[in-house]
């Protein structure tokens, strides 16, 4: 079995050291931390299938360098308090004496500028592994969509002249159900390229089981949007910014639509500084994207994506 020695666990989103004791899921080969894989019951893989009895011992915890010699990975953890470096097997701070030492402050939330490095940082990761798939794949949906929505255009055109205006209705609405459906599946192949799973084409045509979950959640939240806004705007906007991992709770956990809603509002609740600085992050990139013709867009729109799913993995496994 080769090295997993760096390698994310879908779980916790914290890569595997040599001091880590893993366990691989047979089913999708993707190696856990061997207590995530017990907290989780089983694989953490987005759509995998792996119970908690599909699990196969690494044979080694060490990774294997060039010359045969094992070898091990270090990670440098920094106190959320202070920011002095936390040395690797130390439970407290030896600048400011804070403990346990669990990567979180004081009050279980998450460090907002270390994670988002850390998400940054696992980003170029997945797109040193599939980047090519991800900007193909928008570059396509693009262009389809564009070549789609003309004849559209035209027919609804066509039907306005002639009198018959709401003959186009059923056509735009079957655009917009093909619109949602591929969204999930785009969304699908992100976690896999998350998960260190390889993504495929194919991956776009599988999120049929999450349409419905997905359509109610989405119309849900638009409403109390909607409410919000009409209560002074400001209540409105919160309730956006708490309800932006909805859409990743239906594809990742399967929620319903009001589960799918509670658990972003608790996740984001609890870490809502983090969500608020991820939310900006992600719009300061797409808006930097849009500049340059739209065309920079290819690479911060999936980008931005694996930066929200690596922040939004964090949120879960401290709420657990």
């Amino acid at each position: 079995m080769s090295s997993i020695i760096g390698r994310h666990c879908p779980y916790c989103q914290r890569p595997i050291s040599g001091h880590d004791e893993a366990l691989v899921c047979k089913v999708c080969g993707t190696p856990h931390h061997h207590r995530c894989w017990v907290e989780h019951q089983g694989c953490a893989v987005a759509g995998c299938s792996g119970t908690f009895a599909d699990a196969e011992i690494h044979s080694g915890h060490l990774g294997h360098a060039g010359d045969g010699q094992e070898t091990t990975t270090s990670r440098t953890e920094y106190c959320p308090k202070c920011g002095a470096e936390i040395p690797e097997g130390r439970t407290a701070c030896l600048s400011c004496g804070a403990e346990p030492w669990n990567g979180e402050d004081h009050q279980g939330r998450l460090p907002v500028f270390k994670t988002i490095i850390d998400g940054f940082k696992f980003a170029f990761e997945c797109f040193e592994r599939q980047g090519w798939l991800l900007i193909l794949l928008h570059l396509g949906i693009t262009v389809v969509a564009g070549l789609m929505s003309f004849p559209l255009t035209l027919l609804q055109f066509l039907m306005g002249i002639a009198g018959v205006p709401f003959v186009a209705f059923p056509f735009s609405i079957a655009m917009a159900l093909l619109s949602i459906f591929i969204q999930i599946g785009v969304m699908i192949i992100y976690l896999k390229v998350a998960d260190g799973q390889e993504a495929k084409v194919n991956d776009l045509f599988s999120g049929g089981k999450y349409l419905l979950p997905f359509i109610g959640a989405n119309l849900l939240v638009g409403l109390g949007v909607f409410v919000g806004m009409i209560l002074l705007i400001i209540p409105g906007l919160i309730f956006a910014l708490l309800a932006v991992f909805t859409p990743l709770a239906v594809v990742d956990r399967g929620c319903g639509v009001v589960d799918s809603i509670s658990l972003s509002i608790r996740l984001a609740g609890d870490n809502f500084l983090l969500t608020l600085t991820l939310v900006i992050v992600m719009a300061i990139l797409n808006i930097m994207g849009a500049l340059f013709f739209g065309i920079g867009m290819l690479l911060t729109v999936p980008f931005s994506a694996l930066l929200e799913i690596y922040c939004y993995r964090k949120m879960l496994h401290r709420s657990r």
